[in-house]
């Protein structure tokens, strides 16, 4: 995910590709998304007509938490 910081320069959060971001609709957490790269996640969102991939900062104010698997693979 990018952000931008108060000086105007964007930053990034270190969220990987792959990673599961879960929101937050109507109180309920109830929504997941998989993010496929720096702000951006795919979602199937009916709102939306169907699949899209939107601007994860948009959804900021719905945003729960983030998952990341870690692999025991070397």
């Amino acid at each position: 995910m990018e952000g931008v910081s108060r000086n105007g320069t964007v930053t990034t959060y270190g969220i990987k590709e792959g990673a599961i971001a879960y929101f937050r609709v109507k109180s309920y957490m109830a929504h997941v998304g998989i993010i496929i790269g720096p702000d951006r996640f795919i979602h199937a969102w009916e709102m939306a007509g169907g699949v899209a991939v939107e601007r994860l900062s948009l959804w900021r104010n719905r945003l729960v938490g983030i998952y990341e698997h870690k692999s025991d693979s070397r």
